[in-house]
């Protein structure tokens, strides 16, 4: 079974979005801040993108 969504559509960082053991990740296809993955954490009113290393958020998209 194939877990995983690769968005491009032309953009400038191609990303796979990645669900292991229920919880998303998202890899940039490029790094991005010097990190190429990402965890993906998701409430009513943003997603936040945690580095995967340090486990701090990196950014919150509203």
């Amino acid at each position: 079974m194939n877990n995983s969504l690769c968005i491009d559509r032309r953009a400038i960082v191609p990303i796979v979005i990645h669900m292991l053991d229920g919880i998303f990740y998202m890899q940039a296809l490029r790094q991005i801040e010097n990190e190429s993955l990402f965890r993906l954490e998701m409430n009513e009113d943003d997603i936040i993108l945690y580095s995967i290393d340090d486990d701090y958020p990196v950014w919150v998209l509203e």
